[in-house]
């Protein structure tokens, strides 16, 4: 009682030992925003829902926290896992590396 259950259906039959992934987008969990390493061609890069400080202005994609755009390569995708949880192009960091604070 009172446990979660998730149903997954296929479209196609499936073949012994034939790998499946699963879109966690659903997040019943409220998983915590996390960059996907699963490799799939059609992963979108992260785990969990954007919130509305991680949204880019398209609605769909993480948006930099550095220069304020959406991050729609998900190898450019990098998530602070501290407490700020923001994310940033891997591109933007290093630039942002170079530069000395006033």
């Amino acid at each position: 009682m009172g446990e979660v259950c998730v149903g997954i259906f296929s479209l196609k039959d499936i073949k012994l030992n034939e790998e499946l992934s699963f879109d966690y987008q659903f997040d019943f969990f409220k998983t915590p925003f996390t960059k996907c390493y699963c490799g799939t061609p059609k992963c979108k890069g992260y785990l969990g829902v954007l919130s509305a400080s991680n949204v880019a202005k398209d609605g769909e994609s993480p948006c930099c926290s550095y220069c304020d755009s959406s991050i729609t390569d998900k190898d450019e995708l990098v998530v602070c896992n501290g407490f700020c949880r923001e994310t940033f192009h891997i591109s933007c960091i290093i630039k942002s590396e170079g530069k000395t604070k006033a």
